[in-house]
């Protein structure tokens, strides 16, 4: 397949690589965008929810850019904690490893408010020095923690930094910016490889909340756990930022992303409306589409458009499949979830055969028949954006159906809006926006997987290495036959030992790795001297993109451990 060089800048699908400018100019502010920016910067603690590429780092970057640019808005500080995996192996090393990470947490904010001063032009290190704490020291210790190498001085930070000296550091910033109120944009926190460190940072969101600082996390769908201590309503509002591929503005929305960003004339429109529901949603799938059929070479129209539907389908498998290499634990429901997925798939193909009126793509899973283990396989498609969650409905006392809507292209590919024969979009079109019966498929978990595939819903969790006996739970800190302590191992330390082919990238992308470099692991990406160098023969990859391949690759594989 020949490779089209579609290096411009407006196909860049991660909003961390955008420049400001672009940034503010191909922000599509429909009432959509607008709400969860007024949620954003509003007083109170919020959970910007979504799955990966829905625009969470976009909304906070937009907010974040408009909020400084104006005085009469609140204080912002945008912090990022995708890296907090490079912290993970503490918690195998080190007793204090929950005090590093807290500490990290606070360091990453206090630098923020550094840079954010000296953006202002205000000299604010002072302030810091007061407190005995050095900017310097700062850094080395974000540094230093996300390299697993703390020293004495840096235990010295974590003994002198403080939920209380960060909000008071704010509010001092507040007085000389005589700014109102704070807002703390902290996204990438969903930490889901680290449950542990996943409580702590909800421990310390809810210990920022303040009269005068409103925190702000970004986290992904069903799999986020907050803790014990945190409570969604009560200390924090959820605020969907994932548009239904079923609401009514939904191609309109679709359409100003492609006014404003994409000047395409050489694709058919109606192929394009019909990537805008192939994309469920998600912005970054939408350009990814758009992307592969410039790139596409094929002889004709419908074999160039079903390659690009089965590429992307393939890729959005291995992603979704891809979370049991980052948590063998639950490789065995991840497999089993993948099965139940093809046959709601097929369900939902069966519900449209024979109804020409209307489209069934509401399916109902039984409540009472999801118990934990289930319950989980459906919140990692959640997570995963295969799954799109509706609000349950009652169908009678204790009949509650928990409601969802398959990922539309996967639908498109098993042909359930294709009701004609050979290749016609227009028919497809019409298949895709007719009337929705609201009404659901209604299934229990028994009726869709057998009772073998629930009997092996279960933890895949390693034995005691004294005597062989698996654990019970994932908690378990002694075997319970033997006595022995249960070592744990590193989730990012055997995460990077995955190799580049099994990775969820397009597989042009892997080819050029693998077949024009000596790179074969992730540890090999991430151990380069020069990244750039050891990538300079890979066939494929544009001119514009080797310039900066290091942090590309790199933020690929954050993006994948994340």
């Amino acid at each position: 397949m020949e490779i089209k060089d579609v290096d411009n800048k407006e196909f860049e699908e991660r909003a961390d690589f955008i420049a400001v400018d672009d940034l503010i100019n191909w922000t599509v502010e429909t009432s959509f965008f607008e709400k969860i920016q007024r949620k954003i910067i509003e007083r109170g603690a919020k959970l910007i929810v979504g799955p990966r590429g829905t625009g969470k780092t976009h909304q906070f970057r937009h907010a974040y850019i408009k909020c400084l640019a104006d005085n009469s808005k609140p204080l912002p500080l945008y912090i990022s904690f995708g890296k907090y995996y490079h912290l993970e192996p503490l918690l195998f090393k080190s007793a204090n490893a929950l005090n590093v990470f807290h500490t990290w947490i606070l360091a990453k904010i206090s630098n923020e408010i550094i840079q954010v001063a000296l953006s202002l032009e205000i000299d604010f290190l002072e302030n810091f020095i007061e407190y005995e704490i050095e900017h310097s020291d700062i850094i080395e210790f974000i540094q230093n923690a996300e390299r697993n190498l703390i020293n004495s001085n840096n235990d010295l930070l974590i003994t002198k930094l403080s939920i209380q000296k960060v909000i008071l550091l704010i509010e001092e910033l507040l007085k000389i910016t005589k700014r109102k109120r704070c807002i703390l944009l902290l996204d990438d926190a969903a930490l889901t490889l680290t449950p542990d460190y996943m409580v702590e940072f909800f421990d310390v969101f809810r210990s920022l909340k303040t009269q005068n600082i409103s925190p702000k996390a970004s986290v992904y769908p069903g799999t986020t756990q907050y803790g014990p201590r945190f409570h969604i309503g009560q200390d924090a509002e959820e605020v969907l930022a994932w548009l239904n591929v079923e609401d009514e503005n939904y191609s309109v929305f679709m359409s100003e992303i492609l006014t404003k960003r994409l000047n395409l004339k050489e694709i058919n429109n109606e192929i394009v409306e019909i990537f805008k529901f192939s994309s469920f949603g998600i912005p970054r799938a939408f350009i990814t589409l758009l992307r592969a059929y410039i790139q596409t070479e094929s002889k004709t129209t419908q074999q160039k458009f079903n390659k690009v539907i089965e590429t992307q389908k393939n890729l959005l498998e291995k992603e979704y499949l891809s979370l049991s290499l980052k948590l063998p634990q639950y490789k065995s429901i991840i497999k089993i979830g993948f099965e139940f997925y093809d046959k709601i798939i097929n369900e939902v193909f069966e519900a449209n055969k024979n109804n020409p009126e209307e489209k069934k793509t509401h399916i109902g899973i039984r409540q009472d028949s999801l118990v934990y283990k289930s319950s989980r396989m459906v919140k990692f498609l959640i997570e995963a954006g295969l799954l799109y969650e509706l609000q349950s409905i009652s169908d009678g006392p204790d009949r509650i159906f928990n409601r969802y809507i398959p990922h539309y292209l996967f639908l498109i590919n098993a042909k359930v809006f294709t009701h004609t024969k050979g290749f016609n979009t227009k028919s497809m079109l019409e298949a895709i926006n007719k009337k929705n019966d609201k009404r659901p498929i209604r299934k229990q978990l028994s009726t869709i997987l057998t009772a073998t595939q629930i009997e092996n819903l279960k933890l895949d969790l390693p034995s005691c290495n004294k005597c062989g006996i698996p654990r019970l739970s994932e908690e378990q800190k002694f075997c319970h036959n033997c006595g022995n302590p249960l070592v744990g191992q590193s989730t990012f330390e055997a995460t990077l030992k995955i190799k580049i082919k099994d990775l969820p990238l397009p597989k042009w992308q892997i080819e050029a790795i693998s077949m024009g470099t000596e790179l074969k692991t992730i540890e090999d990406i991430y151990s380069s001297q020069n990244l750039a160098k050891d990538l300079k023969d890979a066939k494929g990859i544009g001119k514009v993109r080797t310039t900066n391949i290091d942090n590309i690759v790199k933020e690929l594989l954050d993006e994948f451990l994340a």
